[in-house]
């Protein structure tokens, strides 16, 4: 019978070994998570047996005693364990620790830095709350906390209905403000992730409306179809219209005269998916066997996301707000995050209908991140792209790690460059393209090795 051990699946008919194995799976800080997997597949095609998974991990559970009777800090091994294991399997739980503790003498507190309990590991399935929602996306997603808050409520809501099979009337859609490389992206997908539903990202930017030349909103549906294959697993899709900023720009308003007719048909498209009792019907499979099926569009979740640079301009002048004359601090201007009072009337002078924006519930503007969220976001998130790096080196055997000032010189690299966290990736990319290069072919278990990147490793690669 499979069970769940220390977050991972095991087929084992006795819960010793299986308990035992897992432990020390856990434990070992020289097998990572992708080496784990790899020992599941292996259990699962009789590749090896647990018997000899045991026999190969015996030294494990007293190797790990000694560091403790020795009075080493194991904190941060177990820290970054446990952050490489949740990405890839479940946290272990309750029962977990209390087996360690009960057969090993092993505590919670032994483990984890200041004798603190490890924060547990929330997943999808654990949401029954939209507080619980956003805690969720609050593990992958830093200092955008007001906006992931507000937005819970809308895609908790959203879940409910999914989970009960009914359709909801006060789910709003949203339109998500910020500049670039601030999280919205990942935001999303990780709400998306929360619901276990499809999200359907639309760029905005490249479809034409319906009757025109180009790739319209019902071919970006149909694609979606044949690729699930079932209508009804879109049924509940979440829908989201990236750089919805460029459908339209300031000074030409598509309800006017001297708005482009492309942008007023755009804007009509959209609005057919906030029609009632309107389910959009979409032709399916080949020319010689075309089926019709129907979406309820009362059941699509929208949401839309653009950088909107300019808008700032617009929200100035509303405020009355004019460039000051003689000496300033333009550094205090820049402090400002002017997205944050952006209004509808902004966003008719910005160039949409006041009959689009009236069923859009919410404006929510995220701030532009800081060095020290960067510097947060690598060091205590899940899912981000320095863990990658840790973890493929992991897998060659190296056991890679950054000092804090390597990772605060990143997060100001990164905040200079107006990228935000989306410039982390090039640096990151950049700097350990040497490392990479070097890494031997013939790394076994035998020689594996660590290596520490520090500050003037960075300023040596990328200056």
């Amino acid at each position: 019978m499979k069970k769940t051990y220390f977050g991972i699946p095991l087929n084992c008919e006795n819960e010793l070994d299986a308990f035992n194995l897992a432990a020390r799976l856990f434990l070992c800080p020289r097998i990572s998570a992708q080496h784990v997997a790899a020992y599941l597949n292996m259990l699962s095609n009789n590749g090896i047996s647990i018997e000899k998974m045991l026999e190969k991990t015996n030294h494990v559970i007293p190797d790990f005693r000694a560091s403790l009777g020795n009075g080493e800090d194991v904190s941060s091994i177990i820290n970054n364990k446990l952050k490489e294991w949740t990405n890839i399997f479940a946290a272990p739980d309750k029962e977990d620790f209390e087996f360690l503790e009960t057969n090993f003498g092993i505590s919670e507190k032994h483990l984890f830095t200041n004798n603190t309990k490890v924060p547990r590991t929330l997943r999808p399935k654990d949401i029954n709350s939209p507080r619980l929602m956003a805690d969720y996306v609050k593990q992958y997603i830093k200092g955008q906390d007001d906006v992931i808050e507000k937005l819970a409520v809308t895609f908790y809501h959203h879940l409910d209905s999914l989970n009960k099979g009914y359709t909801s009337y006060i789910k709003s859609p949203a339109i998500l403000i910020g500049p670039t490389g601030c999280g919205k992206s990942e935001m999303l997908r990780h709400f998306s992730n929360a619901c276990r539903c499809p999200i359907i990202r639309i760029n905005t930017s490249e479809i034409t409306p319906t009757g025109w030349r180009g790739l319209n909103l019902t071919d970006i549906l149909r694609k979606e179809i044949e690729i699930y294959d079932d209508p009804n697993k879109l049924k509940y899709a979440i829908l989201v219209f990236h750089e919805f900023d460029k459908i339209t720009h300031y000074g030409t308003r598509v309800n006017k005269s001297d708005g482009n007719a492309s942008d007023l048909d755009m804007i009509r498209d959209i609005m057919r998916l906030f029609e009632k009792d309107h389910p959009l019907t979409i032709e399916t499979g080949k020319s010689f066997s075309t089926t019709c099926c129907e979406l309820p569009t009362d059941n699509f979740l929208i949401i839309f996301d653009g950088a909107f640079y300019g808008i700032e301009e617009i929200v100035k002048k509303r405020l009355n707000i004019n460039k000051t004359i003689g000496f300033s601090s333009k550094a205090n201007d820049n402090n400002i995050n002017y997205q944050k009072m952006v209004t509808e009337e902004d966003l008719i002078e910005w160039g949409y209908p006041p009959e689009l924006l009236g069923r859009i519930g919410e404006v929510l503007a995220l701030n532009p991140l800081s060095s020290e969220t960067i510097f947060e976001i690598m060091k205590t998130t899940k899912d981000n792209i320095l863990n990658y790096h840790i973890e493929y080196c992991s897998n060659n055997n190296i056991d890679l790690s950054f000092s804090d000032d390597a990772l605060q010189y990143v997060a100001d690299k990164a905040y200079s460059s107006g990228l935000g966290f989306r410039n982390v990736k090039t640096i990151l990319s950049k700097a350990l393209n040497n490392l990479y290069y070097e890494l031997s072919e013939n790394q076994t278990s035998n020689n594996r090795r660590s290596i520490e990147i520090d500050k003037e490793y960075f300023k040596k690669s990328i200056g």
